[in-house]
């Protein structure tokens, strides 16, 4: 029995010896150590990189100039001119450049209400807010070789025109420094909005 017992005991321990002795595989993607790079310094005369070329066209960071000129803005006013059947005075909104009173003459030759070019010669405000124009004699011209319809509308229009622009009274024309004078009235008194 001693032999028998001393088979087992060797092969135990050879069997012990056995298991002890198995390694386990080595991972198969070896795990770095926590090792810093080194930083190498850069030379001083290096050259600057050169960007990457991007083969999209650039894009600008300024908006796109318009070749077209652009139109100043002006002034909304309310101006008047007759209507179709020269009977009325009707108001008509529009654009002038500046507020003065050639702008003002200009649009209304541009509306209709002056056949031709006229001239404001001069233009003040008085304390009782009431406007003296003085026109060219171009103005007077054109009234006189008007019937008393067309006299009504022009001179209507230029009176409610500047009334409305200036938030005036009422308004004495004057040409060429003298009292305005048609061939069918004297206009030696202020004018006041005309109603139709």
């Amino acid at each position: 029995m001693k032999k028998i017992l001393s088979v087992i005991l060797c092969l135990a321990l050879i069997l012990s010896l056995c298991a002890c002795g198995k390694k386990t595989p080595p991972p198969t993607t070896p795990v770095p150590d926590d090792v810093e790079a080194p930083v190498l310094p850069v030379p001083e005369d290096s050259p600057e990189p050169v960007p990457e070329i991007s083969e999209e066209p650039a894009v600008s960071e300024e908006p796109a100039v318009s070749e077209e000129p652009v139109a100043p803005s002006g002034v909304s006013v309310t101006l008047y001119k007759g209507d179709d059947n020269a009977e009325n005075v009707i108001p008509v909104e529009c654009e002038i450049a500046e507020q003065s009173p050639q702008a003002i003459v200009d649009k209304l030759v541009e509306l209709g209400v002056f056949g031709s070019a006229v001239t404001a010669n001069s233009f003040t405000v008085d304390n009782s807010n009431v406007i003296h124009l003085d026109m060219g004699q171009d103005f007077a011209a054109l009234i006189f070789s008007s019937g008393t319809a067309g006299e009504h509308i022009m001179v209507g229009s230029l009176v409610n025109s500047f009334i409305s622009v200036y938030e005036a009274d009422a308004v004495l024309i004057t040409v060429d420094g003298q009292p305005f004078e048609s061939g069918h009235a004297i206009y030696d008194f202020a004018l006041s909005f005309f109603e139709n």
